[in-house]
């Protein structure tokens, strides 16, 4: 994509007088910042075809560092064609005559803001989005997750129940407990007060037995604790209570529901990550040594649960450690990847110097602003 270029210039102004940054800096750092203040224009096929094959020559035919094999496999290949083959047909560029913008008023920097209307994020992913923003963007605690994801899951269930069965938008407070004690009253003045019929259809969840399924976080059951070398929850005023350090509120409740001596949970401190990284090499290198491609995070577990000492290092599972080795695994691949191809990576970042330069150097013609003014039915909703 082609950024405006008269738009991005502002952008890159306000990004050095009140950050201290360029345009691309802020891009590395906030990219969803820079996308809401500067919109965007997929080129023609004449110009997005040659940047495609130019990308996909360049990365397809590296070497992966770890397997030594060509990054593109067959398969790779074929869709790496058939995304150039719709590039070919125009299907990925903009058409003529879309509005794909919509000002979305100013920030408090004198920028304007857009809303894109390209892809289909609007109307994919609702609560999966919002699981998403508690456990990643917020770097939420457990606890705080576990509530707002009720909240949402309550509110959504009750918006859908009103939209589907009745054809309504729910407009109504979304507290079971109020709306259930509200039911259970009318039910007895159905006679007397009007409109009290309207709960006639309400399916009171007070009138039922409840359930003893836990939602949320669970115990750790005996046996893997034991396996994992974990302590198990103690009893107030006992010497081993006394011996573990006092916990922050959301760290006590978490071990609390775990039924654990400290809580279970991934590598957060700088402690914790050094350790982790001393280790990993170490379990890498006895794997290698075996003839194994995979780490033995059983057994890396319970080593770390016996030096865990509740301030910079607590209990972790064999889960939490494998899926923050993905991580280093990737990097550490992606690096040793780029090596190999680093001569190359100086033509691709000429490429796309060249890609987004200005239109009077490349004889293109001008940048297709299409934006217009936000509709009042998305500014006041559906009525």
């Amino acid at each position: 994509m082609r950024w405006d270029p008269n738009i991005r210039e502002l952008v890159h102004e306000v990004c050095q007088q009140n950050f201290n940054c360029s345009f691309e800096t802020m891009l590395a750092r906030n990219p969803r910042w820079i996308a809401e203040r500067c919109p965007r224009h997929i080129p023609a096929p004449s110009i997005l075809v040659h940047a495609l094959e130019f990308v996909f020559g360049v990365f397809g035919h590296g070497t992966n560092a770890r397997s030594g094999d060509p990054l593109f496999n067959h398969t790779a290949w074929q869709k790496a064609h058939a995304v150039l083959q719709l590039a070919r047909e125009g299907y990925l560029s903009d058409n003529e005559g879309v509005i794909l913008y919509e000002e979305a008023g100013v920030d408090q920097y004198g920028l304007r803001k857009y809303d894109c209307s390209r892809g289909t994020n609007k109307v994919e992913g609702g609560p999966h989005a919002d699981i998403y923003r508690k456990f990643g963007a917020l770097n939420a605690g457990p606890r705080y997750t576990v509530n707002s994801l009720t909240d949402h899951r309550t509110f959504y269930n009750l918006q859908a129940y009103a939209k589907y069965m009745f054809g309504l938008d729910w407009r109504y407070h979304h507290s079971l407990a109020m709306i259930n004690r509200t039911a259970f009253l009318l039910n007895y003045l159905w006679d007397i007060v009007p409109g009290a019929s309207a709960y006639a259809d309400w399916m009171n969840g007070d009138l039922y037995i409840q359930t003893e399924e836990t939602f949320g976080m669970c115990r750790f059951p005996e046996s893997l604790r034991e396996r994992l070398e974990m302590q198990s929850y103690p009893e107030q005023n006992t010497p081993f209570a006394r011996s573990l350090p006092h916990f922050k509120a959301n760290d006590e409740w978490l071990r609390s529901r775990q039924a654990l001596a400290m809580p279970a949970r991934p590598p957060t401190t700088s402690e914790a990550r050094s350790y982790f990284f001393a280790n990993i090499k170490i379990f890498s290198a006895q794997a290698a040594q075996d003839g194994k491609r995979k780490i033995n995070f059983d057994q890396f577990a319970p080593q770390w649960n016996r030096t865990a000492d509740g301030k910079t290092r607590f209990y972790i599972t064999p889960e939490l450690l494998m899926a923050y080795a993905k991580g280093w695994e990737r990097t550490n691949n992606i690096r040793a990847s780029q090596e190999i191809i680093n001569d190359t990576l100086k033509d691709v970042s000429r490429s796309a110097a060249a890609f987004i330069a200005d239109d009077e150097f490349l004889m293109l013609r001008p940048f297709r602003r299409q934006c217009q003014a936000r509709s009042t039915h998305l500014l006041h909703g559906v009525q």
